[in-house]
């Protein structure tokens, strides 16, 4: 296999007016084509989406790409405020609409969807399922599959990927910690069962951003796992400000990474924002 570029995106929750939207999106509404306005924090993440495939298609020269979504593609229905329209369908049809920019570059090779939170991809992996079968038509060349969780051998490297996992921390001097925690149990139960340990484990749901590794000793080589938790390409919804209790630094990004023979360290296409408004008065 030819090195491989990795394209990891989580959490675009598509259909609330701040998660991810192509801003040529076409919907219909009374039979009648529309394109929906987008809010100023869509833009935003349109141009940060966009850099990241021109990133990708820069360092991917002469290589594959595999591309995976670590869920919950759309925003689903349990919380409906803020929705770009009430219309589910929509939903679904804004990611896919997305997607067409990434899936256009030509050595794409393989796309990976996994479920995400239930509430979120309408239960059981399904708007990702509905996408599958929309998509696949399209982009035929592109190997496509929605799975639960993970494991992808690439280049002789091991990939576990799913969507809940660990938190990032709820105190900054904490980041991290927690994954770490995560990671070393997991190695662990992989020890237990006498399985290969895999290079990489990635992560979403969280909306955040860390990166942790553990380094061991195997058969008198040093050998090293690490595990990423990629930040959401969405907005601070109204839920969001809840349970972050009140969080006003918000990260945003794709997460890429170059494997041949090793897997390289995460190449983070991220920024972050304050969200606060503020005046002087």
């Amino acid at each position: 296999m030819k090195n491989t570029i990795l394209f990891v995106l989580s959490d675009p929750h598509a259909g609330h007016k701040l998660g991810l939207i192509n801003p040529e999106t076409k919907l219909f509404d009374e039979g009648k084509e529309y394109t929906p306005t987008l809010t100023g924090f869509q833009e935003y993440l349109w141009e940060l989406y966009v850099y990241s495939i021109e990133k990708t298609r820069e360092l991917s020269k002469g290589k594959d790409i595999i591309v995976i979504v670590l869920g919950d593609i759309t925003n689903g229905t349990k919380y409906p405020e803020q929705l770009v329209s009430t219309r589910i369908a929509d939903q679904i049809s804004i990611f896919k609409q997305s997607l067409f920019p990434l899936l256009s570059l030509k050595n794409i090779k393989t796309l990976r969807m996994v479920f995400g939170t239930g509430s979120h991809d309408l239960g059981e992996g399904s708007s990702m399922l509905i996408l599958k079968d929309q998509i696949s038509p399209v982009f035929p060349k592109i190997n496509t599959e929605v799975i639960t969780h993970g494991l992808l051998n690439i280049n002789g490297k091991l990939i576990d990927y799913a969507h809940h996992g660990p938190n990032v921390g709820i105190r900054d001097w904490l980041n991290g910690n927690e994954v770490r925690y995560y990671l070393k149990s997991l190695i662990y139960n992989e020890i237990k069962m006498n399985n290969p340990i895999p290079d990489l484990f990635l992560r979403g749901h969280v909306h955040g951003f860390a990166h942790e590794s553990i380094y061991r000793i195997e058969e008198d080589n040093l050998k090293k796992s690490s595990m990423t938790i990629l930040p959401s390409m969405c907005g601070m919804s109204e839920y969001a400000r809840q349970s972050t209790r009140s969080q006003h630094l918000v990260s945003n990004g794709i997460v890429l990474y170059e494997i041949n023979e090793k897997i390289s360290d995460p190449i983070p296409l991220i920024k972050t924002l304050d969200i606060r408004i503020k005046e002087n008065l």
